[in-house]
């Protein structure tokens, strides 16, 4: 019989916080010891407490309990590029609003309809391309 630990996927956190995919050993290494972290077959996983210390420590980050993140899923029109090469800009019932994208897509998804997801936490909206 296995046992299921509750974690965080290292994946996830990396990507949340953008650190650069060959840092993450290095930032894993020098951030966690050896028994706040575990491979979960391929996937590794961090501890929850560990991963909550490192945005406090690290990034500044205080989790607040009481914001609850709302996530739905919208199709929309892209209109143009971003000047920045991780966004565009779609339309939303006839509204502009700015996309996080791939930056490898980025121009291959000008004049289509996509998916995103829309992550709502307090009074911040966040589009987020689904590909």
């Amino acid at each position: 019989m296995t046992e299921t630990r509750k974690g965080i996927r290292q994946s996830e956190f990396v990507q949340k916080h953008g650190i650069p995919p060959l840092e993450v050993k290095a930032f894993r290494d020098k951030h966690l010891s050896a028994d706040e972290w575990w491979k979960d077959g391929v996937a590794i996983v961090w501890n929850p407490e560990a991963a909550a210390r490192i945005d406090r420590e690290v990034y500044g980050i205080i989790p607040n309990k009481d914001l609850e993140v709302v996530q739905e899923v919208l199709t929309v029109y892209v209109l143009k590029p971003c000047r920045n090469a991780r966004y565009v800009y779609a339309s939303l019932d006839g509204n502009r609003i700015s996309v996080s994208v791939h930056q490898r897509q980025q121009k291959k998804l000008i004049r289509k309809n996509i998916r995103v997801r829309v992550e709502k936490e307090g009074d911040s909206v966040r589009y987020i391309h689904i590909p």
